[in-house]
């Protein structure tokens, strides 16, 4: 169900008003069926999504490495970090993957928004949400980059509850004394 809530958020996000059905076929693979088309993979769903925002330059660049980059993205966001969701050994390791990849990136492609963005963002919502505040200092990076997307007014709408708090006097507090 991760990577069909994933999908269901990108396209509000995205305003594309109809999705489609999502549904996962029999060899466990997400699909879409729109009208009597039917697509599989979520690469492929979250690429054509995008494609009927109104924002698709935004998030799908014109330039073709930075496009083939956010397909990366989205493998990448489908085949480990929607299935790191149930597993801490696995979502430890992937998020100090990211947190390593943007210790010198304000975005995963380029220099502005793009799908993969939006897409990892809402995969690993629920993994931030639950993060000690300890945590939340060692994933620096990652945790700079997630609160300035739930920043972002068109993310913030689709986000499940509350924003999460990176408010430094709030992650200080555990340790009064030990920081400047």
């Amino acid at each position: 169900m991760a990577e069909i809530d994933c999908i269901s958020r990108l396209a509000n996000v995205l305003r594309v008003t109809q999705p489609g059905k999502l549904a996962y076929n029999q060899e466990k693979i997400v699909t879409r069926t729109k009208g009597t088309e039917s697509r599989s993979g979520f690469t492929t769903i979250c690429t054509e999504i995008a494609r009927e925002s109104r924002d698709n330059d935004l998030l799908l660049p014109k330039d073709a490495e930075m496009r083939v980059q956010v397909l990366q993205w989205l493998d990448y966001c489908a085949l480990f970090v929607v299935p790191a969701n149930g597993d801490k050994h696995t979502t430890t390791q992937l998020l100090k993957e990211l947190n390593e990849y943007l210790s010198t990136k304000s975005y995963l492609v380029g220099q502005e928004l793009t799908v993969a963005d939006i897409a990892v963002f809402f995969a690993i919502e629920g993994i931030v949400r639950n993060l000690t505040t300890y945590d939340k200092e060692n994933y620096v990076h990652l945790s700079r980059w997630f609160n300035h997307l739930q920043q972002q007014q068109k993310i913030a709408c689709q986000g499940q509850g509350s924003p999460v708090n990176f408010a430094t006097i709030h992650m200080l507090g555990w340790s009064k004394g030990t920081r400047l």
